[in-house]
């Protein structure tokens, strides 16, 4: 955990491409971009301006 580090934020969406690409045009920046996780999920992770990690997250759809 980083120093100052907070609360962490799950935000579930049924469409993460279209959501990040949404995000992306509006001038964020993600931490890190979509991804797929090892528990079967997509994942796109986010660093409000108050320091906050949001995770952006969907079924992986396989």
């Amino acid at each position: 955990m980083r120093e100052g580090e907070h609360f962490h934020l799950y935000l579930e969406t049924d469409d993460l491409p279209a959501a990040a690409a949404t995000l992306k045009a509006r001038g964020v920046v993600p931490v890190r971009d979509a991804h797929r996780t090892a528990w079967g999920t997509r994942e796109l992770v986010l660093r409000d301006d108050q320091g906050h990690t949001l995770y952006l997250g969907a079924p992986a759809g396989d």
